[in-house]
């Protein structure tokens, strides 16, 4: 006669079968081995591999041997590729159409069928199709909802339970600023070469926390001192506030340069041109723009009036920085794209295995400071 399930094991059953009805499972799904399950919730190997064999009896999982464990069911099969894009791609020469031209001509290049989109808001997707999800955070919020895979570019999802499904592939923003502000600094200073890393906080002992006594103050490694000087003046023209990239890009300057921050409420030039003339007036040293447009219009506005301008960088490298013969903080295009293919050729071959989350840092392009 068996002996009677303890408490523990019955439990570890009922969780498992919790596990499987979160919905952040889809069909097709791969699910935990009997090793996964044993050192998972601590029951012996033998006692793992007999609750999922009772799961498979009850239409849970399916058991393929040699293969692995998964749930019922066939995965969806995606047969084409949808770009949803910001209306702002529509742009000749801004950073969105660039990437909406150089993806759609990978996808083609590879066979892959697909069709673009420009809006803010989509309309349901049909299951066939697979996401591809640029500065449209209303897709994003929908297809997280749905437990729909997606892929978004040049960005990342909300952390937390939307991160769990979509993939993406980004730049290194913060990285970006600090980049920026360095080549000012050496721009104002007259230097070259490398600047010393970011000030490094040490860890806070434990018995510090438990008193309420404060952190020690940043310090330096062992390198010369940056060679800025409190005098110089530096403006930031940001992008909207609420945007992420914007604000990780403006954070990383200023954690060499302290700066005045204007922001714009658009990425968009029109708006730009109305904040040129405040930043111009206060006649800086030197300029950081968040995008190659934010930088464009100050170039525009310094022409038109005569106003000589100072050492600007911006940021993206859209195809303007190079008519501009602006210094800028690049994208990694190459990389960018060919992660976001093989991507999208790993989601349509049917592979459901967990979320990739690609980061990419950014290089300067210098060509007049």
């Amino acid at each position: 006669m068996p002996r009677p399930r303890t408490q523990h094991v019955i439990d570890v059953k009922a969780r498992l079968i919790a596990r499987l009805q979160t919905n952040f499972h889809r069909p097709g799904d791969r699910f935990l081995s009997a090793r996964a399950v044993a050192g998972k919730f601590a029951v012996s190997y033998q006692t793992a591999h007999r609750l999922l064999a009772e799961l498979q009896a009850e239409g849970h999982l399916l058991r393929h041997p040699a293969s692995g464990t998964y749930l019922p069911g066939e995965a969806a099969a995606i047969a084409s590729v949808t770009l949803l894009f910001h209306p702002r791609a529509r742009r000749p020469g801004s950073f969105g159409h660039r990437l909406a031209a150089e993806l759609a001509t990978a996808l083609a290049r590879d066979n892959i069928q697909f069709r673009l989109i420009h809006t803010e808001a989509p309309g349901p997707i049909a299951p066939e199709t697979f996401p591809v999800v640029w500065e449209v955070p209303a897709a994003i919020t929908m297809l997280a909802a749905r437990q729909r895979p997606a892929l978004l570019i040049n960005d990342r999802p909300p952390p937390g339970l939307y991160s769990l499904q979509i993939d993406s592939v980004s730049t290194d923003d913060y990285s970006g600023g600090v980049c920026a502000a360095q080549l000012i600094i050496q721009k104002l200073a007259g230097t070259s070469g490398l600047i010393p890393p970011l000030a490094v906080t040490k860890p806070r002992p434990a018995a510090a926390s438990q008193r309420g006594g404060k952190l020690p103050a940043p310090v330096h490694p062992a390198t010369p001192a940056i060679p800025a000087s409190s005098d110089w003046r530096i403006a930031i023209l940001s992008g909207p506030p609420g945007d992420s990239r914007s604000n990780q890009r403006v954070a990383g300057f200023v954690s060499l340069l302290s700066s005045a921050i204007t922001s714009c409420p658009t990425w968009y030039l029109e708006d730009a041109l109305l904040a040129a003339p405040k930043i111009l007036a206060s006649r800086p040293d030197a300029v950081f723009c968040c995008n190659d447009r934010l930088a464009q219009a100050l170039i525009v506005h310094a022409r038109e009036h005569a106003i000589a301008l100072p050492p600007i960088v911006g940021f993206d490298d859209a195809p303007i920085a190079e008519q501009l013969n602006l210094t800028t903080i690049a994208i990694p295009w190459g990389p960018l794209l060919s992660t976001a293919v093989a991507l999208i050729r790993r989601r349509l071959s049917g592979d459901t295995s967990g979320p990739v989350h690609q980061i990419f840092p950014p290089r300067p392009t210098i060509r007049s400071l």
